[in-house]
């Protein structure tokens, strides 16, 4: 297992590994090691197509190449909703 790059654990992964029984397992043994990234300065539009496009339900934002957030769709529409 090659610990150098990074991963995410979402309740997916978690609920995935419980339901298999395997609930002693290290946290780099369920994270999914590839994810869709979005670069910060990218308009918000483009998050949503593409969590349109993929139906993802998490982008990673990325500045200057370092992990900044991430945005779920439920990110975007109370961004995008007036209170």
């Amino acid at each position: 297992m090659d610990d150098r790059y990074p991963g995410l654990i979402s309740l997916v992964n978690i609920t995935r590994a419980v339901a298999e029984g395997r609930t002693g397992l290290k946290a780099c043994e369920i994270m999914t090691r590839s994810f869709l990234t979005i670069y910060s300065e990218e308009q918000i539009f483009e998050a949503i197509k593409l969590l349109g496009k993929t139906g993802a339900s998490l982008l990673v934002v990325l500045d200057n190449g370092a992990l900044r957030g991430f945005i779920t769709p439920r990110n975007l529409i109370e961004a995008l909703t007036p209170p």
